[in-house]
């Protein structure tokens, strides 16, 4: 049995995405103790900094509010740790996206972002553990849709759902569990690799400082080798 942890990102009104980490027992054991390692790196040079704070990917890229005390080396040091953490944790990641214009432009009354994204990507992520032979539960971060979407997910495990799923759910077990990130590592983690493959479909933005993109580079092509699906939707 594994767990699937989930959570969201996006980019203004253009780009939409659902980022699912697929981790065995061994992951989640790596992860965890991982990150509080790469916490206590940080309070052993930051004083007042707590261990326990969450590791919010936008946050740390931005230094704010828990980590606007950090230095910008630390907190670029803290990302690639984070970042090897998961490519050498055996999880692997799935990245499901919308492109919002062509979305909009494809159809008239789109389904909600949100509620499109999630059901792709539990897609994506019961595929992939077809693959594998295995089952898993899903975790998300809490979201205000959380009782709309467990009753999507019970319907897509009865049947193929018009508009959101192609197949039956059957790898995907129970219910979908929806939890506060900032109590769980996991989902922490989630949301680190979602922010920053979200920003690896940016196009044709780029970052605007140049000391930032080697480090930008190294994160996703770390939580790129373990990428098993990346793929925004409608294509060109």
């Amino acid at each position: 049995m594994r767990i699937v942890y989930a959570d969201e990102s996006a980019h203004l009104n253009l780009l939409y995405v659902i980022g699912a980490l697929v981790a065995d027992d061994d992951a989640v054991g790596h992860l965890q103790s991982s990150l509080d390692r790469i916490g206590q790196i940080v309070a052993h040079e930051v004083e007042g900094f707590d261990p326990t704070t969450e590791f919010h990917a936008y946050d740390m890229f931005h230094g704010e509010r828990a980590w606007d005390s950090v230095p910008v080396g630390l907190r670029v040091k803290a990302s690639v740790l984070t970042a090897k953490a998961i490519a050498r944790s055996g999880a692997t990641f799935i990245l499901r996206g919308l492109d919002m214009p062509r979305l909009e432009q494809r159809y008239r009354y789109p389904f909600p972002p949100h509620e499109l994204a999630f059901a792709q990507a539990l897609e994506t992520a019961d595929e992939h553990l077809a693959r594998l032979g295995e089952r898993a539960i899903v975790v998300a971060d809490e979201h205000h849709t959380a009782e709309d979407g467990r009753r999507r997910f019970r319907r897509m495990r009865a049947d193929t759902l018009a508009g959101y799923s192609g197949r039956r759910i059957t790898n995907l077990v129970d219910t979908v569990y929806f939890g506060p990130s900032h109590h769980s590592r996991l989902l922490q983690a989630a949301d680190f690799a979602t922010y920053f493959m979200c920003r690896r479909h940016w196009k044709p933005i780029r970052e605007e400082d140049a000391r930032a993109r080697p480090h930008i580079a190294k994160i996703v092509n770390l939580i790129w080798s373990c990428t098993a699906r990346d793929y925004v939707w409608p294509n060109s």
